[in-house]
Formats: structure tokens, C-alpha cells, sequence
């Protein structure tokens, strides 16, 4: 007996849904606002939307009769859809921020470069100008040299003679 109750409910709920059906395409083809407020309301709370609309264009309320209008998009659709925007907003920001990193390392190489090509022209002056004295000394050196020799000559040669005269 009880086979039987639930097919009755069975029968009297898809009664319900073809009235419903009904009286919605009426509302929706009168252009009413309750027909538009349901039709929102049905298209928010089920997930066959496209279905729907397609089936109430056409007025094709058998077809209206067969949709699950008990589909819910679930929570965790949402959520689902939710988080790979949330991931794509983070993915684009880090992006963002590597970039900008990225600028930033390669303007503080810039000034290193420009840093170091400056210390190699100073170092190069500087060795210029060691070179220069480095000259200087060795020709001092040479003068030096070269009167200790005509000293040591001259001393060499007054021996000599006062050897000789002696």
C-alpha cells in the first residue's frame, strides 16, 4: 500500500511542476515581474539554467516537465569557482610583483655596472699616474746612478795618477 501512496506523490508533485510550468510560461510571456522573479529565482537555485530558458522559449512545457528543478548548485561550485578566481587574482598578482623585482634587480645591476665601470676608470687613472711617477723615479735613479759612477770614475782615476805619480 505504501507502493501505491508513493506513487500518488510521485504523480501529484510532477502535476505540481507542469501548473508550476504553466502558470511560470504565462507570467514569463505576459512579461510580468513575478514571471521575471521566478524565472531568476529558478535559474539562480537550479543548475540546468540553459536548459530552462531554452525549453520556455520554444514552450515546449513537456520538456519543462523532465528538468530537475531540484538541481542545486552546490556550495562547494562556488567555492570551487571562487577559489580558481581567487588563484588567478593571486597568480596575476605575483606575476605583477616578480615583474617589478625583476625591473628592480636589473636597475640596481645598471647602477653596479655603472658603480664598477667608474672604480675601473679611477683605477685606471690611478695606474696611469703610478706609471708616470714610476718613470720619474727611474729616471732619478738613472741620474743618480750615473753621477755615483762618474764620482766613482773620477776616484778611480785620481788613484790611478796619484799611483802613478807616486
Amino acid at each position: 500500500m505504501s507502493e501505491i501512496g508513493g506513487d500518488d506523490v510521485l504523480k501529484e508533485e510532477s502535476e505540481t511542476i507542469v501548473n508550476l510550468s504553466q502558470e511560470l510560461q504565462s507570467q514569463i510571456s505576459k512579461n510580468s515581474e513575478l514571471g521575471t522573479r521566478l524565472l531568476s529565482l529558478l535559474l539562480v537555485s537550479s543548475s540546468n539554467g540553459k536548459e530552462i530558458i531554452g525549453a520556455i522559449n520554444r514552450g515546449d512545457i513537456s520538456r519543462i516537465k523532465n528538468l530537475n528543478f531540484n538541481a542545486k548548485v552546490t556550495k562547494s561550485d562556488i567555492k570551487e569557482d571562487e577559489i580558481d578566481v581567487i588563484k588567478r587574482k593571486k597568480s596575476t598578482e605575483a606575476s605583477a610583483r616578480f615583474r617589478i623585482r625583476k625591473k628592480q634587480r636589473e636597475q640596481e645591476r645598471q647602477s653596479e655596472l655603472k658603480e664598477l665601470n667608474i672604480r675601473i676608470q679611477n683605477l685606471n687613472k690611478r695606474v696611469d699616474v703610478l706609471l708616470d711617477e714610476n718613470r720619474y723615479w727611474k729616471r732619478q735613479l738613472e741620474k743618480v746612478n750615473d753621477r755615483k759612477s762618474e764620482e766613482l770614475l773620477e776616484s778611480i782615476r785620481r788613484r790611478n795618477q796619484c799611483t802613478q805619480d807616486g
